[in-house]
């Protein structure tokens, strides 16, 4: 593990995350875009409440649910789950198994945890606006099956595990305590 790098070691419930309210206190996230190295996109289908303002909605590509973790390194694997919809199961399913170890993918999400101090959500971990090159892992999977806990919209489970990319540059990202205590967290970056 890298030295002061904080460890992800998250548990996120999907189900809840798809109907949150301001009366809500989950923690929560989401992916905002999916690209692949042939061009092809995830769809942003899922609308789900927005963490900083729960009475309005946002489009996502998909809703992270359960364990999300990350040793905290420059180079050590994320594991990410999370349910996305129909539409993208059957690409996500088809994309993956076609993926070689070096394929690059480019992903933006942003994981909310509630701060019952200040009473607002606040960005736990993220990198939005600078998507991370990463390649995929041996581990992965999407769910044939939907999902029965949430069947509106209909959704499927699928977990993916991503190193960064060798020849990709340096991404940093933001992790947080708290409100206002972000950290920009490096990663990747190591054989460019």
């Amino acid at each position: 593990m890298a030295q002061n790098s904080p460890r992800v070691n998250i548990e996120l419930d999907g189900a809840k995350a798809f109907k949150m309210t301001t009366a809500d206190r989950v923690d929560a996230g989401y992916i905002y875009k999916w690209v692949f190295d042939s061009g092809e996109e995830l769809t942003a289908d899922l609308t789900v409440p927005n963490p900083e303002n729960p009475d309005s909605k946002i489009k996502v590509v998909a809703v992270l649910d359960k364990q999300q973790f990350w040793e905290g390194g420059r180079t050590d694997t994320k594991f990410i789950r999370g349910r996305i919809s129909e539409d993208n199961r059957s690409m996500l399913k088809t994309t993956m198994l076609s993926q070689k170890g070096s394929a690059e993918q480019k992903i933006s999400l942003k994981i909310y945890r509630y701060n019952t101090k200040g009473k607002v959500y606040y960005e736990y971990l993220g990198y939005e606006d600078a998507p991370v090159v990463f390649a995929q892992n041996e581990e992965r999977d999407v769910e044939a099956k939907a999902c029965d806990d949430v069947r509106q919209p209909p959704n499927h489970s699928f977990v993916v595990a991503f190193t960064p990319k060798g020849d990709a540059p340096e991404h940093e990202f933001r992790s947080a305590e708290g409100p206002l205590k972000n950290v920009i967290v490096p990663w990747g970056g190591v054989g460019a």
